[in-house]
């Protein structure tokens, strides 16, 4: 980005339709929304991204991912009604193991999960924000939830949250 107006591309990832993607270090979690399914991608050489590891949920419509700052797990979003927050155990990349599930209401769609620290802020469109303690991946337990839509539907409300603000506020 020396010349912002100009950018170089550096590399590319060639393969399934990548709906979502979040970067750590030099590993990248790619969202397959349409196959179902999370790439876990090696990115230290754009020119020449490597695929580590995919993961398949039961869910399918994989939409989101998010790892814990250790990156010893893995959560993910899978937008469609009736669909859960997963937690991955991604310790071994050679067999990865889903160790804990979430749901809020009947039908309600997961769409956004973003960690700040043991506290996992989710978005649940009609359900609203999430807070969940993350400490033990393993075992999500909610601590909180703000609703920000009184109807229903698949797409209304919150599909959201930033938690990563000096002050503390959460914005949806």
């Amino acid at each position: 980005l020396s010349d912002p107006l100009n950018p170089t591309p550096l590399g590319a990832y060639v393969g399934a339709y990548v709906h979502d993607v979040t970067v750590r270090n030099d590993v990248a979690y790619a969202s397959f929304i349409y196959i179902g399914q999370t790439a876990i991608l090696d990115v230290s050489n754009p020119a020449a991204i490597e695929t580590l590891a995919v993961l398949s949920s039961p869910e399918g419509w994989d939409h989101q991912a998010w790892p814990t700052d250790d990156g010893r797990h893995l959560f993910t979003t899978h937008e469609r009604a009736f669909s859960h927050l997963r937690t991955w155990n991604v310790e071994d990349l050679s067999t990865i193991v889903s160790v804990d599930e979430f749901q809020t209401g009947a039908g309600a769609t997961v769409h956004n999960v973003y960690l700040r620290g043991n506290t996992a802020f989710v978005s649940y469109y009609t359900e609203g924000l999430q807070v969940l303690d993350v400490t033990n991946p393993a075992r999500m337990i909610p601590v909180g939830f703000y609703d920000t839509y009184a109807g229903s539907g698949l797409f209304n409300g919150d599909w959201s949250a930033f938690p990563f603000t000096r002050s503390g506020n959460v914005y949806l």
